[in-house]
């Protein structure tokens, strides 16, 4: 029996598993009582039972829970006792009643995570059970946010939070997204445009469980490599590049190259040059600009300084040519060598098939002439496929030799390359190789104007053998040439060849004609193809070019046989060349006073003088004739045959000037500067070959049958324009080109029999096809009483 409130225990124990029931056996007067709980199982002190009572009737307070989260629980109090604790929506009721006519107060004592839960109608006086008490949960939002460090200036990047809302950024600092999120929800932030030139990562993401203040956005710039390509340094020097004034890489070769050193993304960036290789200058191209990712086009191209251009030659030593030529090659300009009127030998090595550097730029050599000197086998010059070889005032002889194996004994010309001849002479070169071209092979395109190629000898092609590309000829002559099979002067296939006032004549081939080849387009205007010897056929065939592939057009012009309609008649040189199977030099293929090719062109045909042939600055003007003299001049003793308005020019590489016959005053010197010689030793003749005029002389003979007792090595140099063949071995039988006022002078080195006795007598001789009015001074002799050496014993 209790009498006051408080605490209260039964005093009989109960076993542990036993169960209970407790309930009031008499309640208070005026009072009712409930208990609760009343029932339960004993495993250990119970003391949670309540006994409530309240005066007059009980009534019990309840209502109703939504918005309850799952997994959450909610506890309710009542007049700040009687907890109740709901873990699910629905109806509850207080386990304690309270008295009929008492207060009620329910609230909420504990809240659920992430809810916030309000009463409504939670309190009155109670005058029956109250079941109107309402409790709604709300789920509390948070916000997500952090802080940006590391953006570079006048930039902006791009958050995204999971995959809904951006936010975008242009400054360091705090950031808040706009949406909320749920308590519990999962939240991740990631870039989604990262900034120019930096890169953003981003750490905090997880569970909310409050507001997110702590997600990290760190920028970090972007960093590039700054590289490109290095060309034409030479070999075996060196080079040392910075980038912005530092960061020195030293490069010992082409080829491309890296700096070490990154640059930042969006920074500057500046290639130049520290240290300039020797000899050498070198310039950066694409050197600077702005690092937005690796730079790989950075150019630096080196180029040679030593030699200044135009660069005459201070000798005739082959070395300095060669430099000439790699120093010429490494620049970007057109360059002159200018030979200064002297010849260079040059001497063969076993495998090499070129002696001068390839032409890999644009290159002009003037002036001079260049010949093979001892027995190896050597091409003087080719061209690659970037290269542009002038030759101007030259003379080329000797080149390639009997056992050559490469196409084209002086110059081979390779697709994309080009060659220009303007007064050059090609002669007395051999090529061997299947693909042949005696003087010139070309895969590329060749113009030769007012030059002459003469006496070579090959497979294919005597004097040139084309594949592919252009040939045009004009004012020139190819004489004298040999083809052991086809083309005593051009073979060609797949080619577009032009002839135009070109002589074509004395060229030897074994079968065909002077022309052979397939696939080709020929054009002929204003020439004479005569005299040229196919020996198969045993007869003068000049002209036998396939026609069913390609294509062949010719106009005024004169074919010996009258082939395409040509007119067929001796043109009447003034010393025309009977063709053999040995290569010649010889002849004059000027035309006599009758020859039916004067006034017999068309004025529409004749050449512009677009390389300045004559070097007078007027490129628009008719180009000259071979021997430098007007094109179109009127010779009233033959009747125009022509096409156009007289005067009509000729036809073949000579225009006739007058009806007068043509003269020379040539003369000859010789002398060892001595009148006695001694068996057994050497003496050193000298032979000086003038022309004093008034006319020019193509193709002088000089001789000098040297006697039996001599063994002799010679040389030759010309100067005011001639040209001679630059060396040989033995006696001189020489074919020469001499201006009027111009001479040859050849140095024979020979050696005198021990044997030898009496008087040494040697003669030399000059004459040509042109009248010499001092016919006297054509023969010099030197004579020497030979004088036995002493025998001292």
């Amino acid at each position: 029996m209790l009498g006051t409130d408080g605490a209260f225990a039964f005093p009989t124990q109960l076993l542990h598993g036993s169960p209970y029931a407790v309930t009031v056996a008499s309640a208070p007067a005026g009072q009712s009582c409930v208990v609760n709980p009343d029932t339960g199982t004993a495993t250990g002190t119970v003391t949670n039972i309540q006994v409530t009572c309240v005066n007059g009737n009980p009534v019990t307070i309840g209502g109703s829970l939504s918005g309850l989260a799952a997994g959450r629980s909610v506890r309710l109090q009542n007049n700040g006792r009687d907890d109740l604790i709901l873990n699910g929506n629905g109806n509850f009721v207080f386990s304690a009643p309270i008295g009929q006519s008492e207060s009620y107060l329910v609230t909420v004592a504990t809240q659920p995570g992430g809810q916030v839960c309000m009463v409504s109608d939670g309190n009155g006086m109670a005058t029956a059970n109250v079941t109107n008490v309402s409790v709604s949960c709300v789920t509390e939002t948070y916000t997500i946010g952090g802080t940006l460090s590391g953006l570079g200036a006048n930039r902006s990047i791009t958050l995204q939070l999971n995959v809904g809302e951006t936010l975008t950024l242009d400054a360091d600092g705090s950031f808040l997204f706009a949406s909320p999120f749920a308590f519990g929800s999962f939240y991740s932030v990631s870039v989604s445009e990262q900034p120019m030139g930096q890169t953003c990562e981003v750490s905090g993401g997880g569970i909310v469980v409050g507001n997110v203040s702590t997600v990290e956005v760190i920028c970090v710039s972007d960093s590039y490599l700054i590289g490109g390509t290095l060309s034409n340094l030479d070999a075996g020097g060196s080079i040392t590049l910075q980038n912005n004034g530092g960061d020195d890489l030293t490069l010992g070769a082409d080829g491309s190259f890296v700096f070490s050193a990154p640059v930042d993304s969006g920074t500057n960036y500046l290639v130049s040059v520290l240290a300039q290789p020797a000899g050498q200058r070198c310039t950066v191209s694409n050197a600077s600009g702005v690092a937005t990712a690796n730079v790989t086009d950075v150019i630096v191209r080196c180029v040679c300084d030593r030699i200044s251009f135009p660069y005459t030659l201070p000798d005739n030593v082959p070395a300095t040519l060669i430099d000439a030529i790699a120093c010429a090659n490494d620049n970007d300009s057109a360059d002159i060598i200018d030979l200064d009127g002297q010849s260079i030998s040059l001497t063969g090595s076993l495998g090499v098939l070129t002696v001068l550097p390839a032409i890999s730029s644009d290159i002009s050599l003037r002036n001079g002439t260049i010949t093979r000197a001892g027995e190896n086998p050597v091409r003087f010059l080719a061209t690659s496929g970037s290269g542009h070889l002038s030759l101007r005032d030259m003379v080329l002889s000797n080149g390639g030799g009997s056992s050559f194996p490469s196409c084209g004994g002086s110059v081979s010309v390779n697709p994309g390359g080009s060659l220009i001849l303007i007064n050059t002479r090609l002669s007395g070169s051999v090529s061997n190789a299947d693909l042949g071209g005696g003087a010139i092979c070309s895969a590329g395109t060749v113009t030769m104007v007012n030059s002459i190629i003469s006496g070579n000898r090959a497979r294919l092609g005597g004097g040139l053998a084309a594949y592919g590309g252009q040939v045009t000829i004009s004012n020139s002559v190819m004489s004298g040439n040999v083809a052991d099979t086809q083309g005593g002067a051009i073979y060609s296939e797949d080619s577009d060849v032009t002839l135009v006032n070109a002589t074509v004549t004395g060229n030897h081939q074994s079968s065909d004609g002077a022309f052979s080849g397939a696939d080709n387009h020929l054009a002929l205007r204003n020439s004479i193809v005569w005299g040229n010897i196919n020996a198969s056929g045993g007869a003068v065939q000049i002209f036998n070019l396939p026609v069913t592939t390609g294509s062949t057009s010719v106009s005024n012009s004169l074919i010996q046989g009258g082939q395409f309609g040509a007119l067929d008649a001796d043109p009447l040189f003034l010393a025309p060349l009977t063709a053999s199977a040995t290569p010649s030099s010889a002849g004059n293929f000027q035309l006599s006073d009758d020859s039916p090719a004067i006034d017999a062109g068309a004025n529409a045909d004749v050449p512009a003088d677009s390389l300045d042939v004559n070097d007078n600055g007027n490129t628009s003007e008719d180009a000259p004739d071979l021997a430098g003299n007007p094109r179109r001049v009127d010779d009233t003793a033959v009747a125009d045959t022509g096409i156009g308005a007289a005067p009509i020019v000729d036809l073949g590489a000579f225009e006739k000037q007058s009806a007068s016959v043509p003269q020379a005053d040539l003369s000859i010197s010789k002398t060892n500067g001595s009148t006695s010689s001694t068996p057994g030793r050497t003496t050193v003749y000298t032979i000086t070959v003038m022309n004093a005029g008034p006319s020019d002389v193509i193709g002088a003979t000089v001789t000098d049958n040297v006697p039996a007792s001599l063994s002799c090595v010679w040389t030759c140099v010309g100067a005011g324009g001639a040209s001679c063949v630059g060396s040989g071995i033995g006696s001189i039988h020489d074919s020469v080109d001499l201006p009027t006022g111009s001479s040859a002078t050849y140095t024979a080195d020979c050696l005198i029999s021990a044997a030898a006795t009496g008087t040494l007598t040697n003669t030399a001789t000059v004459g040509s096809d042109i009248d010499d009015p001092i016919p006297g001074n054509n023969t010099a002799t030197d004579s020497d009483t030979l004088t036995p050496r002493a025998d001292v014993s």
